[in-house]
């Protein structure tokens, strides 16, 4: 999506970037990736490492992140808050911002001029600092983001070119909230509209689907309360990180026995 040079640049580090994981998975007894879909293309990237490539999902703390009656608003009375939350440096986060507030929240303040855009997430880029507006609110890093999310009126992750499980979707889940993202994180985390979780892809998907949350609030709670259940079920990092175990136990054996 970037114009020359800075396009070769990414090309460039792509390129040197799998030649160094193809070395370390090459050294490593096992490599895990996030999830089957990357494991996939790392074994067609690198078959050589194929028979040492596993997948183990990132996972999110639920006890941490899970709404409390006396969590405080950190909003306006009279404002809609619509919330994005993340790393404010990270050049898809810093897309996904600049794409919300210009094209998708203009036209949802023509039928709800109460909303408001929350970017929350730490060294908000030039470009995000730069929305700052009467209806577009920039916080920088906050000593706790769980009550801007449990707060929201709307969670949403519009990010275009991130791919993979995103641990903000995540977050958002386990507090309750249902999210509306992209097809291809949608994708990643194996939910869908009964799990709280929409997808959107362009302006024309975004704003009805920002609204049609809005619009049924007691649906939306029952979402929320759907999506934290998907995150318990499936998301649980004790679930994940015993999965590595069965790997871990041989190698400790053969310590033991001096092999």
């Amino acid at each position: 999506r970037h114009r020359w040079p800075m396009s070769w640049i990414y090309r460039r580090e792509g390129e040197l970037l799998l030649a160094y994981e193809r070395l370390m998975a090459t050294l490593a007894t096992r490599s895990f990736f996030v999830t089957d879909a990357e494991v996939d293309l790392f074994k067609l990237l690198a078959p050589e490492c194929g028979v040492r490539i596993n997948a183990m999902c990132n996972g999110v703390d639920a006890e941490y992140f899970t709404p409390a009656a006396d969590r405080a608003s950190p909003y306006g009375s009279q404002e809609i808050p619509i919330v994005f939350t993340g790393a404010m440096d990270y050049w898809p986060n810093v897309d996904a911002a600049v794409w919300f507030a210009t094209e998708v929240l203009p036209v949802l303040r023509l039928r709800q001029p109460a909303m408001t855009f929350y970017i929350v997430g730490r060294d908000p880029a030039p470009k995000v600092q730069a929305l700052a507006s009467q209806h577009v609110v920039v916080t920088g890093t906050v000593p706790d983001v769980r009550p801007y999310l449990q707060h929201a009126a709307v969670v949403v992750a519009p990010l275009r070119v991130a791919r993979g499980i995103q641990n903000k979707i995540l977050e958002a889940m386990a507090m309750a909230q249902p999210v509306v993202t992209v097809s291809s994180c949608a994708e990643a985390i194996g939910a869908g509209k009964d799990e709280g979780l929409f997808r959107a892809d362009t302006t024309e998907d975004f704003a009805p689907a920002v609204e049609n949350l809005l619009a049924a609030p007691s649906t939306g709670r029952y979402l929320g309360e759907q999506a934290r259940r998907h995150v318990l079920d499936h998301f649980s990092w004790d679930a994940h990180l015993s999965g590595i175990d069965r790997f871990i136990e041989p190698s400790a054996q053969e310590v033991v026995h001096g092999t």
